[in-house]
């Protein structure tokens, strides 16, 4: 997926400050993979 103009901005702007894991979610919600079943913690 390309983002270009504000929507690149505000991505950019979300995913500087984030850790690993939540830079996983912004970019899952951005490209549409999200609540596909696969967001679950794994179990220890």
């Amino acid at each position: 997926m390309i983002l270009v103009g504000k929507v690149s901005e505000k991505f950019l702007s979300k995913i500087q400050t984030a850790d690993f894991k939540d830079a996983q979610l912004i970019m899952a919600k951005v490209t549409g993979n999200f609540k596909r079943g696969n967001e679950k913690n794994p179990k220890r």
